[in-house]
């Protein structure tokens, strides 16, 4: 709806672009010692900003600068991915990035694709709504893993290396892990037939899921033992008791 001339469209991609390679060459050089999450934090802002700008100018040159600095927001997340999977996977590097690849592939083709569909049939200006939606989505989802990762992501598995006696340990940890992977494998598997049943629903079906957390938090809250600076000794002595 900005109403670009096709050589000022061009201009319009080239800045994007302009940004995109600018912050990559960042993140490679000046960058380096800057933590992955604080990158994506600044990508974060730099996004929001860029899409602001957008959404508020009626100046070609001060869209420009936009979609500059919206161009180097949206640049930084990949390199940072394939960062975080080398380190991650490195035995398996090869197979991480491609896995990594392929998904950033066919998910950058369906918001292409998607957002053609839309142009057609609403006009060209949902674009900054799909900007909105898409920067809205990484932030939930950097929210998430974040939460996941200082919470059950890995307390669950130090718990269950300390609550149990030293004589039944292992069979312990075994039981544990094998009742976690065998509900995380039901869940997953019930959870779209659910989600498309008619009666129900995605919303009530994570509103069950909702309910069940807090039930857990209640739990941990009054029922869990604190085994910080606990020796295992201790706590089998302490649980003993009871």
């Amino acid at each position: 709806q900005k109403g670009f001339s096709e050589s000022n469209a061009l201009y319009a991609l080239s800045a994007c672009v302009a940004g995109m390679t600018l912050m990559r060459l960042l993140t490679g050089t000046v960058f380096r010692k800057i933590t992955a999450r604080n990158i994506l934090l600044f990508s974060f802002g730099l996004s929001f900003c860029g899409i602001v700008v957008l959404q508020t100018t009626a100046s070609f040159f001060t869209e420009l600068s936009g979609l500059l600095i919206l161009g180097a927001g949206i640049a930084g997340g990949f390199p940072i991915m394939l960062g975080l999977v080398g380190s991650r996977y490195a035995a398996l590097s090869g197979t991480a990035f491609s896995l990594v690849l392929v998904i950033a592939i066919t998910g950058n083709i369906l918001v292409n694709y998607l957002m053609g569909i839309v142009a057609a049939a609403y006009g060209i200006q949902h674009f900054i709504t799909l900007l909105y939606t898409e920067l809205m989505v990484m932030v939930l989802l950097f929210i998430f893993i974040a939460s996941h990762a200082i919470g059950q992501g890995a307390v669950i598995w130090v718990f269950i290396s300390e609550i149990f006696p030293n004589k039944v340990r292992s069979y312990g940890q075994s039981l544990g892990s094998s009742v976690h992977w065998i509900m995380a494998a039901v869940v997953t598997s019930v959870f779209p037939f659910f989600a498309n049943n008619p009666n129900i629903g995605p919303a009530k079906i994570f509103l069950f899921f909702m309910f069940m957390m807090v039930l857990q938090l209640l739990w941990v809250i009054f029922r869990m033992p604190e085994t910080k600076g606990v020796s295992l000794e201790d706590m089998e002595r302490k649980l003993s008791k009871k």
